[in-house]
């Protein structure tokens, strides 16, 4: 995981530890400590200051940065959490889990604000939010994304959410990322399948050509005219 500034590196490994490095010449900058059990995600927030961990021990630890301190625990899944995403204005982040639920996590109160529950119970592997920030993309093990829509996540079970599920594949869904005008969604699959879906009227507007290993990344570039796969076949794949 790289940081929004290019500078910082995270990673995370089964030996339950996080390491930021400087990007610039490759030094090991600090230790992250508190889970005890293998990283599965982990996401900086936009201004780099906080950097979230998921687990195998279904624990979400919030570090800080600059001191290399953790800041909050927070433990609410019932399984393990399988992705991370901070909302691009940065006031609130959203966890998955192979629980089938995303939840959505305000950081100034610590705690988990609202649950969402797919239509289609499925355990959740990947998110994507929108630049917007009122637009989560969800995609899970049995091939669907779902794509929620809010005026602000940073909320109550009260208010109302609305859903798009989108069902084109039969392998789970790894990766998640919008295009930076939030008018597409890359999809990448354990089969090596990826897919570029039309958000207006959640339609594909492009298969990619598939990968021989699963799809691990996508990431679309700033001007969001490139797409970029990784996979398990040791490939990366540029689309343009």
């Amino acid at each position: 995981m790289i940081s929004s500034d290019n500078h910082l590196i995270a990673s995370g490994d089964f030996d339950d530890k996080v390491i930021i490095w400087d990007s610039n010449n490759g030094e090991k900058l600090s230790t992250l400590e508190g889970h005890n059990s293998g990283i599965t995600s982990l996401a900086f927030s936009p201004d780099g200051s906080i950097l979230d961990g998921g687990s195998f021990d279904r624990s979400i630890y919030l570090w800080s940065v600059k001191k290399a301190q953790p800041i909050v625990k927070l433990k609410e899944h019932s399984g393990q959490v399988t992705s991370i995403a901070f909302s691009p204005n940065g006031k609130y982040f959203a966890s998955a889990s192979l629980d089938s639920t995303v939840k959505i996590w305000a950081i100034s109160k610590g705690k988990s604000t609202l649950t969402l529950k797919s239509p289609i119970p499925s355990s959740v592997m990947s998110l994507a939010f929108s630049d917007g920030n009122k637009v989560l993309a969800s995609g899970q093990e049995d091939g669907t994304v779902v794509i929620w829509i809010t005026k602000t996540f940073n909320t109550d079970e009260n208010e109302m959410v609305q859903y798009i599920t989108l069902h084109v594949q039969h392998a789970a869904i790894r990766a998640l990322d919008f295009s930076r005008t939030s008018k597409y969604l890359a999809s990448g699959s354990s089969s090596g399948q990826g897919i570029i879906y039309n958000i207006k009227n959640g339609t594909v507007y492009k298969r990619l050509k598939n990968h021989s290993g699963g799809i691990t990344a996508v990431s679309f570039s700033p001007r969001h005219d490139i797409l970029a796969t990784a996979a398990h076949d040791r490939t990366i794949r540029i689309i343009r």
